[in-house]
Protein backbone atom coordinates (compact mmCIF):
# COMPACT_ATOMS: atom_id res chain seq x y z
CA UNK A 1 0.00 0.00 0.00
CA UNK A 2 0.96 3.71 -0.57
CA UNK A 3 0.25 6.83 -0.97
CA UNK A 4 -2.33 8.43 -3.69
CA UNK A 5 -4.27 4.93 -2.72
CA UNK A 6 -1.66 2.66 -4.08
CA UNK A 7 -2.34 -0.74 -3.59
CA UNK A 8 -0.94 -4.14 -5.09
CA UNK A 9 -0.58 -7.82 -4.08
CA UNK A 10 2.01 -8.56 -6.48
CA UNK A 11 5.30 -9.99 -5.51
CA UNK A 12 7.27 -7.27 -7.07
CA UNK A 13 4.64 -4.78 -8.11
CA UNK A 14 5.79 -0.82 -9.79
CA UNK A 15 4.54 2.20 -8.92
CA UNK A 16 5.52 3.59 -12.26
CA UNK A 17 1.96 2.85 -13.65
CA UNK A 18 0.78 5.55 -11.75
CA UNK A 19 0.31 8.74 -13.19
CA UNK A 20 2.66 10.38 -12.36
CA UNK A 21 3.92 7.77 -9.63
CA UNK A 22 3.34 9.52 -5.98
CA UNK A 23 6.90 9.96 -3.69
CA UNK A 24 6.07 9.01 0.32
CA UNK A 25 5.85 5.92 2.48
CA UNK A 26 4.81 2.42 1.24
CA UNK A 27 4.00 -0.37 3.37
CA UNK A 28 4.65 -4.34 2.36
CA UNK A 29 2.94 -6.69 4.71
CA UNK A 30 3.93 -9.96 4.37
CA UNK A 31 2.42 -13.39 5.45
CA UNK A 32 4.19 -16.80 5.98
CA UNK A 33 2.57 -20.21 5.54
CA UNK A 34 1.83 -19.92 9.45
CA UNK A 35 -0.53 -17.24 9.30
CA UNK A 36 1.87 -14.61 10.72
CA UNK A 37 2.45 -11.34 9.48
CA UNK A 38 5.86 -8.90 9.49
CA UNK A 39 6.02 -5.60 7.85
CA UNK A 40 8.35 -2.60 6.94
CA UNK A 41 8.26 0.75 5.32
CA UNK A 42 9.93 2.61 3.09
CA UNK A 43 10.08 6.22 1.69
CA UNK A 44 10.00 6.50 -1.83
CA UNK A 45 11.42 9.92 -3.55
CA UNK A 46 10.22 10.39 -6.99
CA UNK A 47 12.02 12.83 -8.80
CA UNK A 48 10.86 15.00 -12.28
CA UNK A 49 12.45 14.45 -15.33
CA UNK A 50 13.98 18.12 -16.25
CA UNK A 51 12.78 20.00 -19.27
CA UNK A 52 15.78 21.51 -21.04
CA UNK A 53 15.08 24.05 -23.80
CA UNK A 54 17.30 25.36 -26.30
CA UNK A 55 17.29 29.78 -26.30
CA UNK A 56 16.19 30.58 -30.21
CA UNK A 57 18.71 30.89 -32.87
CA UNK A 58 18.39 32.01 -36.23
CA UNK A 59 17.02 32.40 -38.78
CA UNK A 60 19.80 31.66 -41.14
CA UNK A 61 20.41 31.69 -44.46
CA UNK A 62 21.48 28.42 -46.22
CA UNK A 63 24.93 29.83 -47.88
CA UNK A 64 26.18 30.44 -43.63
CA UNK A 65 28.81 28.70 -43.43
CA UNK A 66 29.90 30.02 -40.70
CA UNK A 67 29.58 27.53 -36.79
CA UNK A 68 26.99 28.57 -34.46
CA UNK A 69 26.54 28.12 -31.04
CA UNK A 70 23.36 26.92 -29.15
CA UNK A 71 22.42 27.82 -25.88
CA UNK A 72 20.52 25.53 -23.70
CA UNK A 73 18.72 26.34 -20.39
CA UNK A 74 21.07 23.64 -18.22
CA UNK A 75 24.62 23.01 -19.42
CA UNK A 76 26.59 19.66 -20.08
CA UNK A 77 23.58 18.12 -22.16
CA UNK A 78 23.93 16.78 -25.63
CA UNK A 79 22.58 18.06 -29.01
CA UNK A 80 21.52 16.39 -31.87
CA UNK A 81 19.67 17.02 -35.32
CA UNK A 82 20.69 18.23 -39.11
CA UNK A 83 23.38 20.55 -39.00
CA UNK A 84 24.60 19.59 -35.62
CA UNK A 85 29.03 19.47 -35.92
CA UNK A 86 29.45 18.78 -32.59
CA UNK A 87 27.17 17.30 -29.68
CA UNK A 88 28.70 18.45 -26.70
CA UNK A 89 29.33 21.99 -27.78
CA UNK A 90 26.22 22.76 -29.36
CA UNK A 91 27.47 23.90 -32.46
CA UNK A 92 25.38 24.39 -35.80
CA UNK A 93 26.11 25.25 -39.21
CA UNK A 94 23.37 26.41 -41.09
CA UNK A 95 24.65 25.25 -44.68
CA UNK A 96 24.99 21.94 -44.02
CA UNK A 97 21.70 21.42 -42.95
CA UNK A 98 21.43 21.14 -47.26
CA UNK A 99 18.21 22.50 -47.88
CA UNK A 100 16.08 25.58 -46.91
CA UNK A 101 13.67 24.81 -44.66
CA UNK A 102 12.76 24.32 -40.74
CA UNK A 103 15.30 21.84 -39.00
CA UNK A 104 14.69 20.29 -35.37
CA UNK A 105 17.53 20.44 -33.09
CA UNK A 106 16.88 18.14 -29.82
CA UNK A 107 18.30 18.90 -26.56
CA UNK A 108 18.87 16.08 -24.29
CA UNK A 109 19.80 16.60 -20.87
CA UNK A 110 20.61 13.94 -17.75
CA UNK A 111 20.59 15.45 -14.01
CA UNK A 112 22.17 14.89 -11.31
CA UNK A 113 19.33 12.71 -10.00
CA UNK A 114 20.02 10.55 -13.20
CA UNK A 115 17.10 11.45 -14.63
CA UNK A 116 16.81 12.25 -19.26
CA UNK A 117 14.96 14.44 -20.54
CA UNK A 118 14.29 16.33 -23.64
CA UNK A 119 13.88 19.49 -25.19
CA UNK A 120 13.77 21.09 -28.83
CA UNK A 121 13.88 23.94 -30.92
CA UNK A 122 12.85 24.65 -34.50
CA UNK A 123 15.36 26.66 -36.45
CA UNK A 124 14.36 28.31 -39.51
CA UNK A 125 16.99 27.85 -42.61
CA UNK A 126 15.74 30.40 -45.80
CA UNK A 127 16.77 30.10 -48.63
CA UNK A 128 18.89 32.39 -51.02
CA UNK A 129 16.67 34.95 -53.50
CA UNK A 130 16.12 34.50 -57.16
CA UNK A 131 18.51 37.25 -58.91
CA UNK A 132 17.91 37.42 -62.45
CA UNK A 133 18.24 39.89 -64.94
CA UNK A 134 16.11 40.19 -68.17
CA UNK A 135 15.53 43.44 -70.22
CA UNK A 136 18.62 43.00 -73.08
CA UNK A 137 20.88 43.03 -74.18
CA UNK A 138 20.68 46.44 -75.43
CA UNK A 139 22.92 47.75 -78.33
CA UNK A 140 22.67 51.68 -79.23
CA UNK A 141 24.09 54.84 -79.46
CA UNK A 142 24.60 57.25 -76.66
CA UNK A 143 22.94 58.56 -74.51
CA UNK A 144 21.44 54.97 -74.55
CA UNK A 145 18.40 54.06 -72.14
CA UNK A 146 17.96 51.20 -71.40
CA UNK A 147 15.25 49.19 -68.42
CA UNK A 148 16.87 46.53 -66.23
CA UNK A 149 14.17 44.00 -65.04
CA UNK A 150 14.70 41.11 -61.94
CA UNK A 151 12.96 39.14 -59.55
CA UNK A 152 10.05 41.48 -57.94
CA UNK A 153 9.31 41.27 -54.00
CA UNK A 154 12.78 41.60 -52.61
CA UNK A 155 13.98 44.38 -49.69
CA UNK A 156 16.64 45.55 -51.98
CA UNK A 157 17.90 45.55 -55.64
CA UNK A 158 21.05 46.57 -55.78
CA UNK A 159 22.34 47.23 -59.43
CA UNK A 160 25.87 48.20 -61.05
CA UNK A 161 25.40 49.25 -64.07
CA UNK A 162 29.40 48.49 -65.11
CA UNK A 163 29.93 52.51 -66.10
CA UNK A 164 30.34 53.52 -62.36
CA UNK A 165 26.96 54.06 -61.59
CA UNK A 166 24.94 52.03 -59.08
CA UNK A 167 21.36 52.59 -58.02
CA UNK A 168 18.86 50.72 -55.42
CA UNK A 169 15.80 49.16 -56.65
CA UNK A 170 13.27 48.51 -53.48
CA UNK A 171 11.56 45.94 -54.51
CA UNK A 172 9.69 46.62 -57.87
CA UNK A 173 11.10 44.54 -59.74
CA UNK A 174 12.75 47.19 -62.76
CA UNK A 175 15.15 50.45 -62.94
CA UNK A 176 16.02 52.77 -65.81
CA UNK A 177 19.29 53.87 -66.04
CA UNK A 178 21.33 56.38 -69.16
CA UNK A 179 24.79 55.69 -70.42
CA UNK A 180 26.68 58.39 -71.77
CA UNK A 181 29.48 56.84 -72.61
CA UNK A 182 30.72 54.97 -75.86
CA UNK A 183 31.67 51.44 -74.51
CA UNK A 184 31.00 47.56 -73.43
CA UNK A 185 29.49 47.18 -69.62
CA UNK A 186 28.77 44.19 -67.57
CA UNK A 187 25.49 44.89 -65.16
CA UNK A 188 25.46 43.31 -62.15
CA UNK A 189 23.01 42.88 -59.81
CA UNK A 190 22.65 41.45 -55.82
CA UNK A 191 19.00 40.84 -54.31
CA UNK A 192 18.29 40.70 -50.95
CA UNK A 193 15.30 39.10 -49.12
CA UNK A 194 14.94 37.71 -45.20
CA UNK A 195 18.76 38.86 -44.88
CA UNK A 196 19.68 36.47 -47.46
CA UNK A 197 21.44 37.65 -50.83
CA UNK A 198 22.50 36.36 -54.27
CA UNK A 199 24.14 38.25 -56.73
CA UNK A 200 24.19 37.94 -60.59
CA UNK A 201 26.80 39.52 -63.49
CA UNK A 202 25.54 39.81 -67.01
CA UNK A 203 28.85 40.44 -68.99
CA UNK A 204 28.79 42.51 -71.79
CA UNK A 205 25.24 43.19 -71.83
CA UNK A 206 25.11 47.11 -72.34
CA UNK A 207 27.21 48.34 -75.48
CA UNK A 208 26.78 51.99 -76.42
CA UNK A 209 28.23 52.08 -79.53
CA UNK A 210 30.08 55.00 -81.09
CA UNK A 211 28.76 57.60 -83.48
CA UNK A 212 29.33 57.46 -87.06
CA UNK A 213 31.60 60.16 -88.32
CA UNK A 214 30.15 62.39 -91.52
CA UNK A 215 32.63 63.71 -94.37
CA UNK A 216 33.02 64.45 -97.67
CA UNK A 217 34.95 65.94 -100.33
CA UNK A 218 34.07 67.39 -102.94
CA UNK A 219 36.12 67.36 -106.42
CA UNK A 220 34.88 70.84 -108.12
CA UNK A 221 33.13 73.92 -105.82
CA UNK A 222 32.77 75.47 -108.72
CA UNK A 223 30.59 74.03 -111.88
CA UNK A 224 30.30 75.49 -114.97
CA UNK A 225 26.94 74.96 -117.15
CA UNK A 226 28.49 73.53 -119.77
CA UNK A 227 29.50 70.85 -116.82
CA UNK A 228 27.20 71.24 -114.11
CA UNK A 229 27.83 67.79 -112.69
CA UNK A 230 29.63 67.83 -109.38
CA UNK A 231 31.58 64.37 -108.45
CA UNK A 232 31.80 63.81 -104.47
CA UNK A 233 33.71 61.64 -102.72
CA UNK A 234 32.50 60.14 -99.28
CA UNK A 235 35.42 60.32 -96.31
CA UNK A 236 32.45 59.20 -94.13
CA UNK A 237 33.61 56.42 -91.02
CA UNK A 238 31.39 54.35 -88.99
CA UNK A 239 29.05 53.97 -91.09
CA UNK A 240 26.50 51.67 -93.11
CA UNK A 241 24.32 53.82 -94.80
CA UNK A 242 24.22 56.96 -96.18
CA UNK A 243 21.40 59.69 -97.07
CA UNK A 244 23.11 62.68 -99.28
CA UNK A 245 20.71 66.11 -99.83
CA UNK A 246 21.90 68.48 -103.05
CA UNK A 247 20.45 71.76 -101.40
CA UNK A 248 18.18 72.31 -104.15
CA UNK A 249 15.00 70.77 -102.69
CA UNK A 250 14.91 67.94 -105.56
CA UNK A 251 18.36 66.49 -105.00
CA UNK A 252 18.70 63.52 -102.74
CA UNK A 253 20.78 60.15 -103.18
CA UNK A 254 21.87 57.03 -100.94
CA UNK A 255 25.16 56.21 -102.67
CA UNK A 256 28.21 55.95 -100.82
CA UNK A 257 30.20 58.77 -103.56
CA UNK A 258 27.42 59.95 -105.38
CA UNK A 259 27.51 62.28 -108.55
CA UNK A 260 25.13 64.93 -108.89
Amino acid sequence: SGPGGFGNTNQNPSISPMSPAQAGTYTLVVVDANGCTGSVTKAVAVNPLPTPTIAPAGPFCIDNSSAQTLVPSSPGGTFSGNGITSGSAGTFVPSSVGAAGTTTITYTYTDQNGCTGTGTSDIVINPLPAANISGGPFTGCSPLIVTLSSDPGMSSSVWSFGDGASATDLGTGGITHTYSSTGTYDVTLTNTLNGCTATATQPAYVTVAPDPVADFSVRDLELKVFDPTVYITNQSTGAVSYSWDFGDAAGTSTAVDPTY
